[in-house]
C-alpha cells in the first residue's frame, strides 16, 4: 500500500475514499433533523412568514428579531420588534423574498433595501389641525421656548468651610444669557456701534483667552469637542449655553463675585458677554419656528425641512400679511435689522388686535437677550408696552408681518 494510501486509511478508517466521508460530514452538518444543532430562526416563523403578523406572539417576536440583528443587522428591527404593520419582507439570499423556503444553517438572513426616497424624504403631519388647536398649540410652544430660554439652569458647586471641618455645597441658578450678533466682514459697515462693539470685544477676549479657558473655547468650536461654534456666532439653543456655562463652572473658569464663595447668575451673565456667547433676533426666531413644527408634525425635523437661522431666509420662506386682523401665533414681525415671532393674539373689548411678541435684543448698552413685549394696533396706529402695568406708547416702527409657510400648510383640517 503506498504512502498516500496508508495516510488515507488513518484518516478515514470506515471509508474508502475521503471525497465519500467527506460528503457524508458535510450531510450531517447541514442536515436539518440533527437534534444538537438549534432549528435555523427562520423555523420559528409562522405560516404567514412575517415578524410583523399580529399572529405572532410578541415575545416569540423579539426573539426571532434579536437573533436576525445579531446575524445581519437591520435599520427596521424596532419597527419590527413594535409590531409596526407593513415592515419590510425577510429575504433570502440566495430564494429572494419571501419564497417560504427554509434557510440553510450558515445563511444569513438580510433585510429588503431600504425604501426609495419617495418614502424617506420630508414628511408632512400625518394629522392636520385645525386652526384653532394649532394656535393653541403654537402659543404654548413658543412661550415655552422663551421662558427655557430666559432661565437656564446649571448646577454650582462650592466647599464651605465652617472651623475644622469643610462641607459640600451645589445650588441650581437660572442664568439669563445675553444678545450676541456675529458680524460678519462685508456686514460691518450697516452693524449698529453697540453690536460692532459688542463683537469686537468678544473676538479679543477670545484671542487673549489663556490657559483652561483657552481650551473651553477651542473645544466649543471644535468637531471633535462640543462642537458648538453656533453659540459663537449668536444662534445658541437653550442647551448649548447650559453645556458651555457647566462646563466653565465644574473647570472652576467662573469666579465669584465680590464677598461670595461661588458664582452666581450674575457673574456667569457677564461670563458670557465677556466671550460673546448668545443668541440673536434671527437666531431666536429660527430656533423658535423649529421647534414648533417639529411638535406640529410630531416628530424631528429632517433635513431641509428645518429653517435657516438667517433673517432674510425667514422672510423668504413666509407669506406677507398684510391685514393686522389675520395674525396669528408663529408669524414673523419684520423691522430693518430686527426680527420678532408672535406668541400670542387677541382682541380687546374695543375691538383692538393685541399680540404678544418673543424676541432676542438688545438694549442700547444692555445685552438684554431673550424677551417679550406687547403690542396693539388702534385702527392703523401701532402701540406698544413692555407689560400691563405700562402705559401704552405710539410706536415709531412700521414692520412688516409674514407667516411661515410650512406653518400656514399646517392649519387645514383634514
Amino acid at each position: 500500500m503506498s504512502v498516500r494510501a496508508k495516510r488515507k486509511e488513518r484518516l478515514f478508517p470506515q471509508s474508502g475514499s475521503r471525497p465519500r466521508a467527506l460528503g457524508r460530514a458535510l450531510e450531517e452538518t447541514l442536515s436539518p433533523h440533527r437534534t444538537e444543532r438549534p432549528p435555523p430562526v427562520a423555523l420559528a416563523r409562522p405560516a404567514a412568514g412575517r415578524l410583523d403578523d399580529p399572529r405572532l406572539p410578541p415575545v416569540q417576536r423579539q426573539e426571532i428579531a434579536a437573533r436576525l440583528g445579531r446575524l445581519g443587522g437591520n435599520r427596521y428591527l424596532q419597527r419590527v420588534i413594535d409590531g409596526v404593520q407593513g415592515g419590510g419582507r425577510l429575504v433570502h439570499p440566495l430564494h429572494g423574498p419571501d419564497t417560504g423556503l427554509k434557510p440553510q444553517p450558515g445563511r444569513v438572513l438580510q433585510r429588503e433595501p431600504e425604501p426609495d426616497s419617495q418614502e424617506t424624504g420630508p414628511r408632512e403631519s400625518a394629522s392636520l389641525l385645525a386652526p384653532g388647536e394649532l394656535d393653541s398649540l403654537v402659543q404654548q410652544e413658543i412661550e415655552a421656548f422663551l421662558t427655557e430660554f430666559q432661565a437656564i439652569t446649571v448646577t454650582v458647586r462650592w466647599i464651605e468651610y465652617a472651623e475644622d471641618a469643610c462641607f459640600s455645597r451645589e445650588e441650581q441658578v437660572a442664568v439669563h444669557p445675553p444678545y450676541f450678533m456675529n458680524v460678519r466682514e462685508k456686514q460691518r459697515a450697516q452693524a449698529r456701534e453697540r453690536t460692532l462693539e459688542r463683537y469686537d470685544d468678544a473676538i479679543e477676549h477670545r484671542e487673549k483667552a489663556e490657559g483652561a479657558t483657552l481650551k473651553l473655547i477651542d473645544e466649543i468650536s471644535s468637531k471633535r469637542g462640543m462642537n458648538l461654534r453656533r453659540a459663537t456666532k449668536g444662534k445658541a439653543l437653550p442647551e448649548d449655553v447650559r453645556r458651555i456655562l457647566q462646563a466653565a463652572l465644574d473647570r472652576d473658569l467662573i469666579k465669584p463675585g465680590k464677598g461670595r464663595d461661588h458664582p452666581g447668575a450674575k457673574e456667569m451673565r457677564a461670563w458670557l458677554i465677556h466671550y460673546g456667547i448668545g443668541v440673536d433676533c434671527s437666531g431666536f426666531v429660527s430656533q423658535a419656528l423649529n421647534r414648533v413644527m417639529a411638535k406640529v408634525y410630531d416628530r424631528p425635523l429632517e433635513g431641509e425641512e428645518a429653517l435657516g437661522s438667517g433673517a432674510r431666509g425667514i422672510k423668504g420662506s413666509g407669506t406677507q400679511i398684510t391685514d393686522p386682523a389675520q395674525l396669528r401665533p408663529g408669524d414673523t414681525m419684520h423691522i430693518p435689522g430686527h426680527i420678532r415671532i408672535l406668541s400670542r393674539v387677541d382682541r380687546d373689548a374695543d375691538g383692538h388686535v393685541l399680540f404678544v411678541t418673543a424676541e432676542s435684543r438688545s438694549g442700547g448698552k444692555a445685552d438684554v437677550g431673550p424677551d417679550r413685549w406687547e403690542w396693539r394696533y388702534e385702527g392703523e396706529t401701532l402701540q406698544t408696552r413692555k407689560s400691563a402695568e405700562k402705559g401704552w406708547k405710539t410706536s415709531s416702527e412700521k414692520p412688516a408681518y409674514y407667516r411661515y409657510h410650512r406653518l400656514g400648510q399646517a392649519d387645514q383640517a383634514p
